[in-house]
């Protein structure tokens, strides 16, 4: 091999069955994951998946680490299965005492039976190549010889980076390095990473993935072809003995391309998997982490299936922070516990039907339109602790499929009678459903239950839930939504109508709502609250003929429309802005913004009362089909009691308790900062006055109605020919009111 310049530099190899302990995880990675089983493949193994299922537990007779062996990340070997090498201390910012390490355990021996600290490849580097004032370490993984690789950049004491691909061999216990040539793209500045993976083939050449592009180098360091894609590479892998890549939403599919050393595209397969990450190939087929849990792709039909969910399992989504293949019946998934705030291993292992425990558990399904991760922890809580009742988590929106239509399905199985027993409220139409009778009434849940009440709610959420005095669900938490501007100009007191915003407006020419507020979003967010003035929805009638429409009109008139260019908008002075409040601190955040200048208006209405939006959060409801009820209830009611707040909870105990804790300390400095143009701030624990100020939004805040989105719609598509003088502020007036007539009319 003609190298720039070789080292062999022997290391003494620590042989130790000890158990390891302080190796704080700092985060996941996917590089040197992808882990291929090769051996024994047998078709059999998919053609008869269904006498097999996947389970989980907390040991695994033989993946079991040992206790505190904390990695953050590894592979597997490539020479012996049973083996794995594990990264501790990890950092890619390495030095000559770096406290960074391989481990490599022997899952047949059960013992570390390798140790490598990175700090004495940072000591090869320097003695081959000279100081060095910063050396990165982008990536990582292992050859069919069974060769740790890394590659690695070097900044030099007068800051020029140069890159060199590192081999250490364990046999010979000693390191080799080539320079790669400068043709290979190197980062931009210290903090920016750019090679997210390399790969060393088994066509002796080396794939990296670098910013969304791949560079193809031989032993030497010469890059020999490189690929690009006009969308973005998602991710590189080894797949039959060669190298592929994503592209995801390639020509309306998402795709998988195999390259040669050129960069040619030499195969390539459709409908994999979008937003995907790869995590190895067994038997033919290649296992992806997906946002739900593991799919399967199979290459030779093009096609993929869910493996399991990450609910089926009993873990929540979000604490999910690697997965490793193991083997080819046991799967790996590291989680954070926050309540302990440390990582902890579950093993999902593939067992034969006939080995498996009968779960005779009756079985109530919850759908939701998306992940909704306190959703998932109730579930995996209420499942660890049930006899009687086991919850499973049907999830509508799926993104990996292309024109895929979440609410038709479940309308679909809700007409043929296999809905769920209940529904996490949210991206549901509420309305529709209660008015088909599709949901119990919680409140008689409520009255009949022994442990809970309505009086322990606050009433403004229940209202927010209630449709035609029906309580639909009954939510865990809630958030606030409004708009806030400066007390000089708008006075003090929240509430106001479109007539005085159009009033302020005449009064000061450069007056804007706000500068991001299109036209669109004017009519769908800022004037929501003030269709009662327009319609009489109990009479089923529209009056758009008034005055009030037509200020409106003029109010929208003054912003721009969202297909103009933002660049061009006249700043002007803007009245308003958006605001959430979930906690009491939200409200300091606002005085160091406006000083004492403020005041939460909120939206306008036709009485020009205070109204704020309530958006509700992990609300269930019960389905009138449902056959399991009583379950669907004990769920319910395991979450209203069980769950940890993180926003404004529903039930009045435990939002006093916030307000207690706050108090007990009423103005003191907290150790949390919040920042603002660059700047950190302190919140301090409220005052009683800000705690009222808060307490007064909530008893103001309602739930947006979904169907007022119908007459947005009309709206929206009517008024352009007005905003662009085509028709007059009467003829458009006059199409939306017979439009929205005939819309009221059909509702009938």
């Amino acid at each position: 091999m003609n190298k720039k310049g070789i080292l062999k530099l022997v290391v003494v190899i620590v042989f130790t069955a000890m158990f390891l302990s302080g190796c704080k995880s700092d985060g996941s990675t996917d590089n040197g994951k992808i882990s291929e089983i090769t051996d024994n493949k047998d078709e059999d193994y998919w053609d008869n998946s269904d006498s097999y299922k996947w389970v989980s537990t907390d040991k695994s007779e033989k993946w079991e680490l040992p206790e505190n062996y904390d990695m953050d990340f590894g592979f597997r070997d490539s020479k012996d299965e049973n083996n794995f090498y594990y990264f501790c201390n990890f950092s890619e910012y390495l030095n000559t005492d770096s406290t960074a390490y391989i481990s490599g355990y022997s899952y047949e021996k059960h013992e570390e039976f390798f140790r490598l600290n990175l700090s004495d490849m940072a000591n090869a580097v320097k003695e081959e190549t000279g100081e060095f004032s910063q050396l990165y370490l982008d990536a990582y993984g292992i050859d069919k010889a069974g060769s740790i690789y890394f590659l690695t950049e070097k900044q030099d004491m007068m800051g020029k980076l140069s890159t060199y691909f590192v081999t250490y061999n364990v046999g010979q216990v000693c390191f080799e390095m080539v320079r790669v040539s400068e043709d290979f793209p190197e980062r931009k500045g210290q903090t920016y990473k750019t090679v997210e993976r390399v790969i060393a083939a088994e066509d002796g050449y080396y794939y990296a993935l670098v910013q969304g592009e791949i560079y193809v180098f031989d032993n030497n360091g010469n890059v020999c072809g490189s690929v690009t894609s006009a969308n973005r590479i998602g991710e590189m892998f080894e797949f039959g003995g060669g190298v592929w890549y994503t592209v995801p939403y390639y020509q309306d599919d998402n795709y998988i391309f195999r390259i040669d050393e050129k960069g040619n595209v030499t195969d390539r397969k459709a409908g994999f998997t979008a937003s995907s990450s790869v995590l190895g190939v067994v038997c033919g087929r290649i296992l992806i982490r997906d946002t739900y849990g593991v799919t399967v792709y199979n290459p030779l039909s093009e096609e993929n299936e869910m493996l399991f969910t990450w609910s089926d399992m009993d873990i929540v989504t979000s604490d999910v922070a690697d997965v490793f293949i193991m083997s080819e019946d046991c799967i790996a998934v590291k989680c954070w516990d926050n309540e302990k705030q440390e990582y902890y291993i579950t093993y999902i292992e593939r067992k034969n039907s006939d080995e498996c425990e009968v779960d005779d558990r009756e079985e109530v399904v919850i759908g939701s339109m998306f992940i909704d991760s306190t959703t998932e922890r109730n579930v995996a809580d209420f499942n660890k602790s049930q006899d009687k009742y086991h919850v499973s988590l049907r999830v509508y929106n799926d993104y990996s499929e292309s024109g895929y239509d979440d609410g038709l399905q479940f309308s679909l199985e809700l007409a043929a009678g296999n809905a769920p027993d209940m529904i996490q409220i949210s991206g549901f139409d509420q309305y529709t459903l209660a008015d088909k009778k599709a949901l119990e009434d919680m409140g008689a849940w409520l009255d009949n239950d022994e442990e809970l009440s309505r009086d322990d709610y606050i009433e403004s959420v229940l209202n927010a839930c209630t449709v035609d005095d029906t309580l639909v669900a009954v939510p865990l938490e809630f958030i606030i939504y409004s708009v806030m501007g400066k007390k000089s100009e708008l006075g003090s007191q929240a509430g106001w109508t479109i007539d005085d915003i159009y009033s302020y407006m005449q009064e000061n020419s450069d007056a804007l709502l706000g500068t991001y507020y299109v036209r669109q979003y004017i009519i769908r967010r800022v004037f929501m609250y003030d269709m009662d003035e327009f319609i009489d929805w109990e009479a089923g009638t529209c009056d758009f003929s008034q005055e009030n429409f037509k200020k409106l009109l003029e109010i929208m008139m003054r912003h721009i429309d969202d297909t103009e260019d933002y660049l061009s908008y006249n700043d002007g002075n803007n009245m308003i802005s958006d605001m959430v409040v979930f906690t009491f601190e939200n409200m300091q955040e606002r005085t160091v913004e406006y000083g004492d200048d403020w005041v939460v208006k909120g939206y306008p209405t036709k009485s020009g009362e205070a109204c704020h939006q309530m958006d509700i959060i992990s609300a269930y409801s019960i389905l009138t089909t449902s056959k399991h009820k009583e379950g669907a209830w004990e769920f319910i009611k395991f979450s209203l009691k069980n769950y940890t707040p993180s926003m404004f909870p529903s039930d009045k105990a435990r939002l006093q308790k916030l307000i207690d804790d706050e108090l007990a300390h009423e103005g003191q400095e907290k150790n949390k900062q919040f920042f603002h143009d660059g700047q950190g701030y302190y919140y301090h624990y409220s005052t009683q006055e800000e705690i009222d100020y808060v307490l007064e939004l909530i008893d103001n805040a309602y739930a947006y109605k979904s169907y007022y989105d119908d007459i947005v719609k009309i709206i929206n598509e009517e008024t352009p020919a007005y905003f662009a003088e085509i028709r007059s502020a009467d003829e458009t007036a006059e199409i939306i009111q017979g439009r929205v007539q005939l819309y009221l009319d059909e509702q009938d």
